[in-house]
């Protein structure tokens, strides 16, 4: 939620266009959620956005270190008719669980409770 909350406020400040929008899509495939925010602005330049190895900023653009940081993999893809951040986690055992029902959260064993 964090990584793609850091990609919409990138298309809001970036990619703001006079009526413009952005677009958030979704898809779980074969054990991967790909999350796609496309906006219609010109965007920023990700070239320096890795992050320094010391830890240092200097004012803003921690963003897309943050969503590397989350994510298994972030590509920024530049089009002329915009800006596309494309984000992708992978479920760590392979294999999907069912969701916990309600509000009954998950047990020890990575199973959904009821209550």
């Amino acid at each position: 939620m964090l990584a793609v909350g850091e990609a919409c406020n990138n298309a809001v400040e970036h990619g703001h266009v006079e009526d413009g929008e952005f677009v958030v899509t979704c898809e779980f495939v074969d054990g991967s959620l790909r999350i796609e925010i496309t906006d219609s602005g010109r965007g920023f330049d990700d070239a320096g956005s890795s992050g320094s190895s010391s830890g240092e900023y200097i004012g803003r653009g921690r963003g897309i270190s943050i969503m590397r940081a989350l994510m298994d993999e972030v590509e920024c893809r530049r089009s002329p008719a915009g800006m596309t951040i494309a984000l992708v986690k992978r479920l760590s055992s392979g294999r999907v669980d069912e969701p916990a029902r309600e509000s009954g959260g998950i047990d020890a064993g990575g199973r959904g409770q009821t209550r």
